[in-house]
């Protein structure tokens, strides 16, 4: 009774999840039928179907800027080729000890490599491609026992999710299909429905069913926190079948320590569950755009190939090519129903601006700034035109970082830590929470924002030093190097611990007074040698 009650409860709580998001499927499906229309699933039956996909597209525009929208964020923010994080504490001095900064830089490398192994660069695109087009994209990520992880992207109208008081996503239902087969395989015959049974009797392998995913926090009074199971864990998951029957409801039920969930968005005005995005602010112009588009193609179509009027001809008759021929009786000729002299230069500047709208809502200048530079520009230039532009999109990467990344590190780590992927943590970080610190184009430019900084104090001192040469000494060497070294997002292991630093000058001192000393002995046995010399002489 409990399970059955259980499945009620989330089933009508699916619904009602469904009705909240139909508010925007309208929209959204707008948005895939005239940009990216594989992507978005409105009927759970939709999956692997390719038919007419493309047929409310006569221009490209939006398609093109919303793909240099996705490929401009995962460059600019987790770019596989380049080191796009580094982990740390939440305790500044501890990030300090050396031993502290060598241990998160290893691990730093190895959730890098987890995220290469698995499909998490793949899924990520997925993910940037849904945000900037429907303004919300969910992934759920389990463990494996392979690659640390594997990734499960949706799409629109795979599933629905819900927020806590914070705003923050911690309820997610998906809808999806399995066959018979697949039902059997992964919940076993005793658990699915007698629906389901009868049809693997009947070897109906390849008959579909509807089976709905929950993940929602586990009230404290519904677990015992002491008991490490599945059913104990802060985090519910549960299968059931959309379908109600007599049988057992419950296909599943399992659990997470932490919600295996990212759920980004573009951006939430008040207390929006689902995010606005760029494709949001363009739909009307991609429309309209369209439209238009399809309107001059057939006013030239009309203009290349009128409707004809003539003689009771069949259409196998009439020569319609360059220089063709038609025969017709005296007197009669074959003729355009009506003549098209539309001029189209006034819809082409108009289709010009709607086109340049479209880019300006996407944001596509910011993405192609340098390509569209006229002049040769160094690395540096490029570098700084491409962090001006991720700059503008500030509160967006902030959000991403905090919403999708930060939550996949957080994950991922989590399994690392469980699959013993990680080397042994130093003492200091028991029971310290570790975090990601993004290394990608913006942060980098924030950085070297940082580095300026530093670099206009030490010009300032160098500029006193040449009259006053002691005002060099208000400067800690050993703390600037450390501090750029942070700034710039270099491997801490290049450097020395400042024990081993200090060791080092030590044994540096005490061999330049050795030298000192060696000379002064050798100074004053070369002064009494040319001493006993000269009383040598003087005596002879």
């Amino acid at each position: 009774m409990e399970g059955r009650s259980l499945v009620d409860r989330l089933r009508a709580d699916k619904q009602e999840f469904w009705t909240q998001r139909s508010s925007y499927d309208s929209v959204a499906r707008d948005l895939a039928s005239h940009v990216s229309p594989f992507m978005g699933r409105f009927q759970v039956s939709d999956a692997n179907r390719g038919d007419k996909k493309h047929q409310l597209i006569y221009d490209s525009t939006a398609t093109g800027a919303h793909d240099v929208l996705t490929s401009g964020l995962g460059s600019g923010l987790t770019n596989q080729s380049q080191r796009w994080l580094k982990l740390k504490t939440s305790n500044d001095d501890l990030n300090e000890e050396h031993t502290v900064k060598v241990w998160l830089e290893e691990a730093g490398d190895a959730l890098l490599d987890a995220f290469n192994e698995s499909n998490t660069y793949a899924s990520l695109s997925h993910i940037y491609g849904e945000v900037c087009l429907f303004g919300t994209a969910c992934c759920i990520i389990e463990s494996d026992d392979e690659n640390v992880i594997h990734c499960y992207p949706l799409t629109w109208g795979q599933y629905a999710i819900g927020t806590n008081d914070k705003g923050q996503v911690n309820r997610v239902f998906r809808e999806f299909q399995l066959s018979t087969s697949q039902m059997i395989s992964k919940f076993g015959e005793a658990n699915v429905s007698e629906k389901v049974r009868q049809q693997a009797k009947r070897k109906n392998w390849n008959a579909k069913w509807t089976v709905i995913h929950a993940i929602e926090p586990r009230a404290m009074g519904d677990r015992d926190p002491k008991k490490l199971d599945g059913k104990n864990m802060p985090w519910r998951s549960v299968y059931f079948e959309e379908a109600k029957s007599n049988s057992p409801d419950v296909l599943q039920e399992s659990g997470y320590r932490e919600l295996p969930v990212v759920a980004p968005r573009w951006k939430v005005v008040g207390a929006n569950v689902y995010g606005a995005s760029p494709g949001m602010d363009a739909r009307r112009p991609i429309k309209r755009l369209q439209s238009m588009t399809k309107a001059a193609r057939q006013t030239v179509a009309l203009q290349a190939r009128p409707p004809l009027q003539g003689p009771d001809l069949k259409e196998e008759e009439i020569d319609r090519n360059p220089n063709g021929y038609t025969a017709v009786t005296d007197g009669q000729e074959i003729k355009p129903l009506y003549e098209s002299s539309a001029d189209l230069m006034p819809l082409d500047v108009l289709l010009l601006r709607v086109q340049d709208e479209i880019d300006q809502r996407m944001y596509r200048p910011l993405f192609t700034a340098i390509s569209d530079t006229k002049k040769d520009i160094t690395k540096y230039e490029a570098q700084e035109i491409r962090a001006e532009s991720l700059t503008q999109l500030g509160p967006t990467i902030g959000r991403l970082a905090r919403e999708l990344l930060a939550r996949l590190c957080d994950i991922t780590l989590g399994h690392m830590f469980d699959q013993g992927r990680l080397p042994p943590p130093p003492p200091e970080l028991e029971g310290m929470d570790i975090k990601p610190e993004l290394l990608g184009v913006l942060a980098q430019a924030q950085r070297a924002a940082g580095a300026s900084a530093s670099d206009q104090v030490q010009m300032k001192i160098g500029a006193h030093a040449a009259t006053k040469p002691e005002v060099s000494m208000i400067m800690d060497e050993e703390y600037d190097i450390r501090t750029y070294a942070d700034t710039v997002g270099a491997d801490p292991r290049m450097l020395v611990s400042p024990e081993v630093y200090k060791e080092r000058l030590e044994a540096h001192a005490k061999a330049q007074a050795a030298q000192a000393q060696s000379a002064v002995v050798a100074e004053q046995a070369g002064a009494a040698r040319d001493m006993a010399q000269a009383e040598a002489t003087a005596g002879a």
